[in-house]
């Protein structure tokens, strides 16, 4: 059995799962928000056996006849509204905890990606290393919580750096989720590096593109789109503010593919999406990878099977 591992609002999930069902390959699709809702969980361990189950009110799925995982974005279980509010946190902790204990004690099986290695491999400033000793070019980074010091890059750089953010970037209001973008340091923005002093933050030389890769890795499968961010204002520093640029599958050359499967390999990642620069002096500069990344719309827009990769992953030691 496979099991897909993420939340109810997932369209990535939903295109998998159809393909599972179509081939008729048996899956259980565990949207983790409905865990102590319309989902329960339950682990036995005595020193004869040891038995891992998901309940519903009219089934239950045995987790040890699992053959390999697809933990994609799961979100946090549901916390019963009679909760009182200073008790929240500690049941989802202790949810979290049933959890994590599942994914490390289940028997062998085929992770894509462990929860262990996503974790490991979203520390952005564990990635630039890495990349850098597999044989990719990096931008200059500086990460500090010192004005002093955030300035001084700023100079050596010809004051020309760009902020970005070190985990996730989503801020979430009261009513609202909110997206911090990449965003380039003005001459402006100089006397508001004191602000650094308030939080950690990661400033790089900004690279000049001749275009932005998105390359996307499932097993030792290179899915390559360009993404022809500079024909539009919106998108020059961050391609992530849409707009109708082009998009274009590409090649890499075979030194850079096989760093970043070195790269792959060192992280213990079976999927990928990795985030590079092509500059107009014709070096690839490597920014970061996702281990949970989005590749639905790169199927859409420019037709990789990228979908069917990650389905053959999941399946071939069946």
């Amino acid at each position: 059995m496979i099991l897909v591992i993420t939340n109810a609002a997932d369209a990535h999930a939903d295109v998998v799962t159809r393909i599972l069902k179509s081939r008729k390959i048996d899956f259980f699709r565990l949207d983790t928000e409905k865990l102590l809702d319309s989902l329960g969980v339950a682990v036995s361990l005595s020193n004869e056996s040891s038995d891992w189950r998901i309940i519903s009110d009219d089934n239950e799925v045995k987790l040890s006849s699992v053959s390999a995982a697809w933990f994609r974005r799961p979100m946090p279980g549901y916390v019963h509204p009679g909760i009182n509010p200073q008790n929240r946190t500690f049941v989802q902790e202790e949810l979290a905890a049933v959890l994590n204990g599942i994914w490390h004690t289940l028997p062998s099986i085929k992770w894509v990606n462990s929860p262990v290695a996503v974790s490991h491999a979203n520390n952005k400033i564990l990635q630039l290393n890495l990349a850098k000793k597999v044989g990719l070019q990096i931008p200059r980074t500086h990460i500090t919580s010192n004005p002093h010091t955030a300035k001084e890059f700023f100079n050596d750089c010809g004051q020309n750096i760009i902020v970005k953010v070190l985990t996730r970037g989503i801020i979430q209001d009261e009513n609202r989720l909110r997206v911090v973008f990449t965003n380039r340091v003005t001459n402006d923005d100089y006397e508001r590096l004191d602000d650094i002093r308030f939080a950690p933050t990661q400033l790089q030389e900004y690279i000049d593109k001749e275009y932005e890769l998105r390359i996307t890795i499932v097993g030792d499968k290179i899915f390559t789109c360009e993404i022809h961010s500079q024909e539009s204002p919106q998108t020059k520093t961050d391609w992530r503010k849409y707009a109708a640029v082009p998009y274009k599958e590409g090649k890499l050359p075979p030194q850079i593919s096989k760093a970043l499967l070195c790269f792959m390999k060192a992280l213990n990642l079976r999927f990928g999406a990795f985030d590079m620069i092509y500059t107009p002096d014709g070096r690839y500069v490597f920014l970061e990878v996702n281990p949970s990344g989005q590749w639905l719309w790169i199927e859409e827009k420019i037709g990789l099977p990228i979908c069917d990769a990650l389905v053959s992953e999941l399946t071939c030691y069946r």
